[in-house]
């Protein structure tokens, strides 16, 4: 059984001999979380095409079908696969698609379901996959008859959804569709947005407990190696730099520093940004330590900001960046993380527009108090958590629902997200009134970048006024596929939303 798992290098040289000897290759790729009758069904189809039938199965890293997915890791899949008389090789694939497999292996015969066949492809895999396949000289073949999903069979059968989230689900599909989700991914591709606010560097730091220093009373640990991430706002801007049709992006960097030239290198390449440069520094990075890779029991935690500088002279370049683009855009969204990059000036700027003004006033332990969603007269779209709801109010004792409508009155703001982490969003809007939307994950990495993505996608739900149910979902969604990676590792892609869509409503 074993003997059949190969690398994706060493099945590539297998396959050319087996060419060579004019055999027929056909290739499936898939997840295979649970197989089943239908998987079964779909290889004994597939191989009857061709005399060598070959599986890709996705990597665990890149399976993103809903929360706690996939149930059984890469290993225990690829093992299962490859103990079927039917199948000869298997490769786990450690790529985002089958298109890197399928320019590798070159089959003769790419196969999928036939579910697939009469399905809309707006966000292009399939046909990206036809491309591949037929540029190595091969075809797309649809096979199959009663379809089965794993996905399905796993959220309804096994302990994979509590019962709180598959009553949630069960009430949404009533209302919304998988097709509306796909819909709402292609209007998001005509957006022009552009982001201010302030960029944050996520550094994390691993590291090996050695023991108690020798001569204090602390931790001494082996330094083992670092990474960095891009965040904040910057964060904001790269995660939309893949769903809309442009970004733009201000901000403050210091004229060659460290930072700003981890920024330039980092930012993602489909972003315009337009920077003002500071003799100061204004980037701020915090600096996490974990004991080796294992980001559950962090050790510790630094700040490095500039004591809440405002950017000072750099406020007129900015404001004037900010004229230049703001009738070229859709919406303007603010990542206001309270390091000092948005000065008073600016948010009078905006208030005094009529943008649509979609606002994040972070409350953290650095700005604790200072850095208050009152201080906008104006927002069309407020997203905060509890924490920053009461701070912001006069009766922080009322109960959550007056402090929403409170806030809401004082910002004559007409959509507002509550953001709770484990417990998911409360989101209201004058129209529909309270939706509670759950989380759709208990498999928490890190939960860094969350907030930030739950609100950029749903910036773009508020400028479309769709309802706080959907703002609710999809935004969980994005933060559902955050907490499982580490910082900003990855950006949220539409691929990814989709699939964690799929996963749940399926």
């Amino acid at each position: 059984m074993l003997h059949k798992i190969k690398s994706l290098s060493e099945l590539s040289n297998i396959l050319k001999k087996l060419k060579g000897n004019k055999k027929k290759i056909v290739h499936c790729h898939g997840v295979f979380d649970l197989l089943h009758p239908g998987h079964l069904k779909h290889f004994e189809l597939a191989r009857s095409l061709g005399e060598v039938l070959i599986v890709t199965v996705t990597a665990d890293k890149y399976v993103n079908k809903g929360p706690n997915k996939p149930v059984y890791n890469e290993k225990l899949r690829a093992e299962s696969i490859a103990a079927l008389e039917i199948i000869d090789y298997v490769v786990i694939n450690e790529n985002a698609s089958s298109i890197e497999a399928i320019y590798a292996l070159e089959p003769n015969i790419y196969v999928k379901g036939k579910e697939y066949q009469n399905l809309k492809d707006s966000l292009g895999h399939i046909s990206r996959e036809k491309e591949a396949v037929e540029s190595v000289g091969g075809k797309l073949t649809f096979v199959g008859e009663t379809i089965f999903s794993s996905t399905s069979l796993l959220n309804e059968y096994f302990s994979i959804l509590t019962p709180e989230t598959k009553a949630y689900l069960s009430e949404f599909k009533e209302v919304y569709s998988l097709e509306e989700i796909e819909k709402i991914i292609e209007i998001f591709k005509t957006k022009n947005v552009l982001v201010i606010g302030d960029i944050v560097i996520d550094e994390y730091v691993f590291c090996e407990p050695i023991g108690i220093a020798e001569k204090a009373a602390c931790l001494n640990a082996k330094y083992l190696g670092k990474e960095q991430h891009l965040g904040g706002a910057a964060g904001i801007a790269s995660h939309l730099a893949n769903f809309c049709q442009s970004v733009y992006f201000i901000a403050s960097t210091k004229k060659r520093s460290e930072y700003s030239n981890f920024f330039v290198d980092a930012m993602h390449s489909k972003v315009k940004c337009l920077l003002s440069e500071s003799d100061d520094e204004h980037i701020c990075m915090k600096q996490r330590f974990f004991p080796t890779d294992k980001q559950s029991n962090q050790l510790f935690e630094l700040t490095y900001a500039n004591n809440f500088l405002e950017i000072g002279r750099c406020t007129t370049t900015i404001i004037h960046h900010i004229s230049e683009v703001i009738k070229e855009v859709d919406l303007v969204i603010v990542g206001d993380y309270g390091y000092g990059m948005i000065s008073t000036e600016m948010i009078e700027y905006l208030c005094e527009t009529d943008a649509y003004l979609a606002v994040l006033a972070q409350t953290n332990n650095y700005n604790m108090g200072g850095n208050l969603i009152t201080k906008y007269s104006r927002s069309n779209y407020i997203c905060l958590d509890e924490r920053e709801l009461k701070l912001a109010s006069d009766v922080p004792t009322d109960s959550t629902q007056n402090l929403i409508q409170e806030l809401s009155n004082r910002q004559n703001c007409e959509l507002i997200s509550l953001i709770s982490g484990p417990n998911g969003s409360l989101n209201w809007s004058k129209n529909e009134g309270f939706k509670t939307s759950v989380a759709f994950t208990t498999e928490v990495v890190d939960s860094t970048g969350a907030s930030s993505a739950y609100f950029a996608l749903t910036a773009l739900c508020a400028y479309d006024q769709l309802s706080p149910s959907l703002i609710g979902f999809i935004g969980n969604c994005a933060g559902a596929i955050m907490v499982r990676t580490l910082g900003h590792r990855e950006y949220i892609t539409p691929k990814s939303l989709y699939q964690v869509a799929t996963g749940l409503l399926k």
